[in-house]
Parts: C-alpha cells; structure tokens; sequence
C-alpha cells in the first residue's frame, strides 16, 4: 500500500476535533499558573516551562502518546486561543458550523427524541451502495452489525432503478434505530460489527478505551461517571447531544455518528469547560474512539479573555491490524503530527477571527 495512501486513511480521521483522548499528565496540562508552571503537584507534566511559554506565543503543542493495543492510535495537541469560555462553548454547541471543513459533506444533528427527519440529508456513494449490495457477514464492505448486512441483502430490490433509494431509507433507518437503542440502553445497546471475519462489539471497545483513561479525569468525576453509567446518570451541570456526519476520509467517504458530553466547570478557580466524544457508529476504518476536548481560560484577570484548547484523542482502527503494524506506524508517524497542528491552528484562527467580530460589535469592550 503506498506510504501516503495508508497515513492518510488515518490521518483524515484523526486530525478531526472529534473523536477525542485522555491522555497520561491531562490534569497537569490545565494546571497553568498565569505566570510559571505549578511546582506544587509532584506528578511530571508534559508541559515544560519552555513548552508552556511557546503555547503563550501560539505555537501548537503535539505529540504521540505511547499505545499499548496494536491497532490504537493516539494524539495530543494544545494551543493558546484568545476567546472566553462561554464564546467556545456557544461555537461548539453550534456543531454543524463548528466541524465545518473541506472534509466535511454533511452533518446533522439529532433531536430530542430522535426522529427520521433528522437524517433525511443522509446518502450513500455508489461505492457503498455496490458494498451493501455484495456483503455478506464477515465479508461486507460497510461497517454493519450481521442483522444489518442481512437487511440490506434481504430487503432490496437490487434490480430497481430505485434500489439506491432504498438502500438509503434502509441506512437512516438503521442508523435511528441504533441511536434510539443507545440512548435507552447505553453502552449494552451498541451494534457488534460483523464485517471482517472477526466479531467487533462497541461496547466492549468503549469500556476497554474508558478502563485505560478515566483515572485522567480527577477534576471532572462527574463526567467520568456520566461516561460509564449513561443513560442512569447525568449530572446537574452536564449537557449532551448527539450528531451524525458524512465525511471524506483518504478512498472512502465516512458516515459516523458522534455523542457529546459536556460539563462546564472551574477549573482551578478558572472558567473552563470539559467536553467528552463517544463515537457510536462509523462506516470505514474506525472500531472505537473516545476523546476529550478541554477549554479552560488562562488569566481571569485579563480584560481579553484568553484560554488554552487542549486535543486529546484515542482511536482504535482496522487500518492497523494485520502485518507491519510498527511500519505502519512509522508512516503515519509525522502526518499525523502535521495534520494535528494544521487543524489546531485553522480551530484557533475561526475561533478567534468570530469572537473579535463579536467583541467589536460591543460599545466599550476591548477588542
């Protein structure tokens, strides 16, 4: 497979906001002192003095958390962003904007409760449409459980002209009542995919992701535990909505469905929000993501609001699988790095650009 055809399989995906990782050191990261880093927490961070005063600057932090599962990759990214808190959460709540990108061709949300119509943009390419077609369990080139693939085989009339039509109705369907099951079920509600030969459960994959990282969340228990007991548990300050995506990814076009989990908090005396991301369902390459976004503003004391945007992200994928993982890895080594700091900076460059046009719309407020 050619070196920039494999990296950006998942390169494309993971330089997204979303889904997102807890990383190893996550509380020394928002641990800023307006003025030096803390000396009082014994645990190493991975923020030195002269890595916190380039993320000061502007420069974009990354690096690549060591893995431990051979098909797992990880990535973390921070950087200074000149807006308030409630400004980046008002953004963000606005998803459809938000993720907008050149790689984005739809998204949706869903409502509350979820309904069809919140999927009727939803389309499948023709390249999709010839994989449902053929697929069989083990054997299917779209991401399914083995009663969806039978579905597909069973309930269309691959003859008709009209058969893309149904195939559609048939995705949306699917799709709604998967997200339904979830929200009434939780983690237990989640498809097991029977595309390869080998059975891949979603619930087992998030629960396996949140056992390795929830002791990274020592500031935000409440969402930790929203995590692991959703739908029983949701906290007094937490917020949560779902959403649905059609994106271009390396070959193949990937449709995804993402649950959002946010708590806003103080943090460390300072404004803050803390937004987790479970992806509950993706067509290509993808067999378990969970993330954490942190925004969490630097000096209160500040006439302009500045913050810091912390990326952390954890993605399982079948593109690393098989033989020569660790070349595989090495390739996509520095595309990833790249394509993190790109996408850092273009989030900082929208975010920033919109909240001075905002502040610049109020009489007396510094700019």
């Amino acid at each position: 497979m050619p070196k920039r055809c494999l990296a950006f399989r998942v390169v494309g995906s993971l330089v997204l906001l979303f889904p997102l990782f807890f990383t190893p050191g996550f509380s020394q990261v928002v641990r800023f002192e307006t003025n030096a880093v803390s000396k009082s927490n014994s645990t190493r961070s991975p923020l030195t003095e002269t890595e916190l005063a380039a993320i000061r600057s502007g420069t974009v932090l990354v690096h690549l958390p060591p893995v431990n599962i051979g098909n797992e990759v990880a990535g973390f990214g921070a950087v200074r962003v000149d807006v308030g808190t409630d400004y980046f959460l008002d953004r963000f709540r606005d998803i459809e904007t938000f993720k907008q990108s050149s790689l984005t061709q739809k998204i949706g949300t869903f409502s509350d409760p979820p309904a069809i119509a919140d999927l009727k943009e939803l389309t499948l390419d023709a390249e999709d449409l010839e994989d449902l077609r053929k697929g069989r369990i083990g054997n299917c080139g779209v991401k399914l459980d083995g009663d969806s693939i039978r579905r597909f085989r069973t309930e269309i009339d691959w003859k008709k002209p009209d058969s893309g039509q149904q195939a559609n109705r048939l995705m949306r369907e699917i799709l709604l009542d998967s997200v339904t099951r979830y929200l009434a079920e939780g983690n237990s509600g989640l498809g097991v995919y029977r595309d390869k030969s080998y059975p891949l459960s979603l619930g087992v994959e998030f629960e396996s992701l949140l056992s390795q990282q929830d002791r990274f969340l020592p500031f935000a228990p409440e969402l930790s535990a929203w995590l692991k007991a959703f739908p029983k548990l949701k906290p007094q300050n937490g917020e949560g909505f779902l959403y649905w995506s059609k994106e271009r990814i390396s070959r193949k076009t990937v449709i995804s469905v993402t649950q959002v989990l946010l708590v806003k908090k103080r943090i460390d005396g300072r404004s803050g929000a803390i937004i987790a991301t479970k992806q509950l369902y993706a067509s290509h390459y993808f067999e378990g993501s969970l993330g954490l976004l942190v925004f969490v503003e630097a000096d209160p004391f500040e006439p302009v609001r500045t913050g810091y945007l912390v990326y952390l992200n954890r993605s399982r994928s079948d593109v690393l699988r098989g033989r020569m993982v660790g070349l595989k890895r090495t390739l996509i080594g520095g595309e990833l790095r790249e394509g993190i700091r790109k996408n850092m900076l273009e989030t900082k460059r929208k975010l920033e650009a919109g909240y001075r046009a905002r502040q610049a719309e109020i009489p007396g407020r510094p700019v």
